[in-house]
This record gives C-alpha cells, structure tokens and sequence, in this order.
C-alpha cells in the first residue's frame, strides 16, 4: 500500500497515482446515505438530476453570466431536476479581486464541494464557470467517483479572450502591461485548458467557441455541447417602437469594459455628434462618470444609466429605436437577444454568439448588422443608415423579434441537461453525434 499523509485535510495518493484531499477520499464509498423522508428533496422527478452550478460572481450580480445561470435554472427546475448555486459569497470572501483570488479560489472550490456533499444529498453533476474548474476536474476525473463528474461552462473562452485582447492592444497602439503578460497566461490561460481539456464535458454559448475547443484544444466533439443564451418572454410583450420626431434614440446595455467597444462606440458617436444634433445616447450599465470621462463633446445628449433591473429593461429598450453592441470577444450575450426580442435593429460585432444569432451570409434577413470589430468608422456607417431610414428600422426591428423566438430558456436547459447526462456517462465512442451543430437556432 503507498503511504500518505494521516493528518485531515493532508493529501493522500490514490491506487491510480492521482492527489486527492483526505476529506475527499472519505466519500469515495459513494454518496452519503440519508434516511429516507419520501419527500421532493431526497429525490427529484423520475429521471431527475441533482445539480451544482458554480461561478465566482456576486450572487445578486444582474445581466450576464449570473442571468444565463439563473434563467437556465429555473427552466432545468422546470424540467424536474434539482439545481443548486455556490457563487462568490459561498466560496470566500477573500482575496476580493485579481490575479490572487484567481489562483487561491480554484483550489478552495474542491474542498467547498466535498463539504457540501456532506451536508445534502450529493449532486449528480457539478458545473463550474471555466477559470475555476480545473483544481476539481483534475480531482473529479482520479476521485473515482468520489466527487460528482465536472461539466466546465464557457461564457467566452478565456484563451480567445487573451488572444483578442492582445489583437486589440495592438489595433490600438499601446502595449498589454507586463504584470498581465505573465499573470494572464499562468491564471487564466493555462488553468483553463486544462480544466476544459479534463473536464467530463465542456459547455460554450457559440459555435466559434465549440469549434476552438474541438480543434485547438482536441477535445472529442462528443464531450463538447453548445447550449445558446436565451431571452424570456416579457421582452416580447412590449409594442415595437415608433419613430419618433424629436430624433433617433440609441442605447448600448453591457458592462463599460474595452471588450464591449466602448473604445469604438465613443469614436463613432463623436463622429455623429459632429454632423447630427438630434440623435440620443443612452448607456445602461454604466455610470455618469465613467460614460462622460470618455465622451467629452455633447454630454447632454447622453444618459448614463447605472442599473436598471430585469424587471425595468423591457420599457427602457422600448424607449429606443437602435440597439448598438460593437463587442470585439463575446460569449452569446443576453443583451443582444433582450434587444432583439424588443424589436430593436442590432447593430453587433461580427464575433462570437452574435454570429449565431445574426448568420454573417445574411445578416440583415434576420434583423442585424454586423460590423468589423474594433471599426469606429463602419459602427457609426450603420447608425448613420438606421438613423436615416425609419422603414428600415422597422423592418430590421421586425425581423429582429423573429429571430429571438428561436432563443429560448426552455431549449438552453434541454441543451444543458442533455451535456449533464453524457458528463454521468461516458461511454462514447469518437464518432458519437455532437450538440453543437451549425450556428445556433435555425
């Protein structure tokens, strides 16, 4: 027998030659049993799954990766399984922010999850949001079975984003700090290979992502899955906007980081402003300060809205004619389809999930253009079109809304459990048929 360490939570190594925490190798018998109490929580609808969604985001975030989250949830409830949630204030509560929290909350999460197995029913599968995952896939995959398979899920996979970061320094003429030169790789991209590459199943929003995954990191197309963002049904609810005469209304929804454009949004609109004294700016996500250190001609004409809840949303895109995110890296963003289902025309990056919303072949069939990322001059181009042409909004707005009816919560969750069921069983061959086919909803 191979000797290893007695104390609690020392490391031990197993018959397999992997590292496990003592306290992990306690459940390696099985799941816990529980007295049966013949109620919903000691099992979930026949056929149910018990499910643990993980990400290091604040649990009351709105919008992004915590809406795809919840949203898909609800719908997974929906379906008869059991879902549960660890975010940020379930892991730790320091250190808050950085390179640190990035390597100390990957290892932090194995023993977190272990716990948790102990105190309620064990979870049939554990999804965890990509730069966390690897410490556990590599624990899950030489636990035998002592820890639940890994599903790892991609909002945008981390290895591109860097890639396009870099491209973006370069387009703009300064140069990526050397700190994120040698951090970046070592607490992001290295451990997200390896978590995607190990993981019992890999799950992205679009199909760039899917592609990247299977031919760059050669992962077999039967563990990879592509499970679409999607929009709820009050978006849809709200009349289509009208022209209105006091001028054309512009909003942008997304966090006011770089990788949204927010670079070549405020050149397009000082290009606008320069020709155009009625045309409005409204930026949800953002506050006065940040949007007015950007724009510094014409501030009065643009509104900065900090936060706007889920439930306010529908009315304030409905105030708007033209919906505008020129994102150089994305997931599938949630904003796009919100707009979309509002019967705003999008105009989008031609990057990522927005290219399986709106085909590049034919953009415009489906209610969108598409712009070259990082290009001020062809974002303020197709604001210029739209702005000066009311029938084309329309249409575009119109066609907009059919498109979004594709993307639904109810058809993410069936994508989901779908990729959590081949994560609990691995018995496929190379040429088993994958999710991921072509580019999103047809």
């Amino acid at each position: 027998m191979r000797s290893r360490r007695t104390a609690d939570g020392g490391w031990a190594r197993t018959k397999v030659g992997g590292l496990v925490p003592r306290r992990i190798r306690k459940l390696r018998g099985g799941p816990r049993r529980h007295k049966s109490s013949g109620n919903a929580r000691n099992r979930p609808a026949a056929h149910g799954l018990r499910i643990l969604r993980i990400a290091d985001i604040p649990r009351d975030r709105a919008g992004g990766v915590h809406g795809y989250m919840t949203m898909s949830g609800e719908a997974l409830r929906q379906r008869g399984h059991e879902v549960q949630f660890m975010f940020r204030e379930d892991l730790a509560s320091w250190p808050r922010y950085g390179g640190l929290r990035r390597l100390i909350i990957p290892l932090v999460l194995p023993i977190r999850v272990a716990l948790a197995q102990r105190r309620s029913p064990r979870a049939d599968v554990v999804e965890i949001h990509e730069p966390l995952a690897a410490p556990y896939s590599f624990l899950a995959s030489r636990s035998r079975g002592a820890l639940p398979p890994c599903v790892v899920l991609s909002h945008g996979l981390g290895e591109r984003l860097w890639q396009e970061t870099k491209r973006s320094a370069r387009a703009a003429g300064w140069r990526v700090p050397l700190k994120s030169r040698l951090l970046v790789p070592l607490t992001l991209v290295l451990p997200s290979r390896y978590g995607l590459r190990h993981a019992a199943h890999v799950v992205v929003l679009s199909s760039e992502d899917a592609e990247f995954v299977r031919s760059e990191l050669r992962v077999p197309s039967w563990r990879v899955s592509c499970a679409p963002t999607g929009v709820t049904q009050r978006f849809f609810a709200a009349p289509p906007p009208t022209p209105d005469a006091s001028g054309v209304r512009v909003i942008f929804v997304g966090t006011w980081i770089e990788r949204k454009g927010i670079r070549e949004l405020c050149a397009a609109w000082e290009r606008l402003c320069a020709e155009d004294s009625t045309t409005t700016l409204t930026v949800v996500g953002a506050s006065a300060q940040e949007v007015n250190g950007r724009l510094r001609s014409e501030q009065g004409r643009v509104t900065a809205l900090p936060y706007v809840s889920q439930d306010d949303l529908p009315a304030v895109l409905a105030r708007h004619d033209i919906f505008v995110l020129p994102t150089w890296f994305e997931g599938m963003p949630l904003s796009v389809l919100e707009a979309a289902a509002s019967a705003l025309p999008c105009i989008v990056g031609a990057t990522c999930g927005n290219l399986d919303i709106f085909p590049p072949g034919d953009p415009a069939a489906h209610g969108g253009i598409l712009i070259a990322p990082r290009d001020s001059v062809a974002l303020a181009s197709a604001i210029r079109q739209l702005r000066d042409d009311p029938q084309l909004r329309v249409a575009l707005g119109g066609r907009a809304r059919q498109r979004a009816r594709h993307f639904s919560w109810e058809s993410t969750a069936e994508y989901l459990e779908s990729a959590y069921r081949r994560a609990g069983n691995r018995r496929h061959t190379a040429g088993a048929t994958s999710q991921v086919q072509g580019r999103g909803p047809a």
